[in-house]
């Protein structure tokens, strides 16, 4: 699975995405953070060129739903670097995002969640097959596949990335994820978007 394979390999990407929360420290790759600090919207900062405008994906890989082991969308965002600073901000110009869904835990567990930061392609758009990420909501979220789109939308591999857990409440128990996962969402084929636009 992507998400997964990509975990030991984000200190490897060709660049860096730091963050924090507004009462939390600059994150460490595979820290833990208590729900309560990863309710805002985080604040990100990258080594990448300030040039191009970039595609962040946050997905949560731990989520069961029901009897099915699956990922969840909570974030999907165009965004560009200052160049004085690294921080990242939401591109202006971009209106094809999903908002920013706060990591959400069952009590008593802690689930992974990963940041990716992609270049993104000069003629983004989101295809139609995928305008049901939008509302912010854990229906339009669940069953999301990042590998299929990755694929349909050509991003390539990620130039940056981290990655947290995040617990909630209790002593945390790690989540027993099976090693495949099912979406729950009709698939959107590379051929399929590429007929839609």
């Amino acid at each position: 699975m992507l998400s997964t394979l990509l975990l030991p390999l984000v200190s490897a990407l060709p660049g860096h995405l730091y963050m924090r929360y507004p009462n939390s420290w600059w994150i460490t790759p595979g820290d833990t953070l208590p729900i309560a600090e990863t309710k805002p919207i985080p604040i990100l900062q990258t080594t990448l060129l300030c040039t191009s405008p970039y595609l962040l994906l946050a997905i949560d890989p731990d989520v069961q739903y029901g009897t099915t082991s699956t990922i969840v969308l909570h974030w999907l965002q165009s965004l560009r670097a200052d160049c004085q600073t690294g921080l990242l901000y939401e591109d202006p110009g971009s209106e094809q995002t999903a908002a920013y869904i706060p990591p959400q835990p069952p009590k008593r567990s802690h689930h992974r969640y990963i940041f990716l930061l992609f270049q993104q392609p000069d003629d983004y758009e989101l295809p139609e097959c995928y305008k049901h990420i939008l509302p912010a909501t854990k229906e339009a979220r669940v069953g999301f596949d990042p590998k299929e789109f990755v694929e349909v939308l050509g991003l390539g591999s990620p130039l940056a990335g981290n990655w947290f857990y995040v617990e909630n409440g209790g002593e945390p128990v790690a989540s027993e994820v099976a090693p495949t996962t099912t979406s729950l969402k009709v698939a959107c084929t590379s051929a399929s978007a590429r007929k839609e636009l």
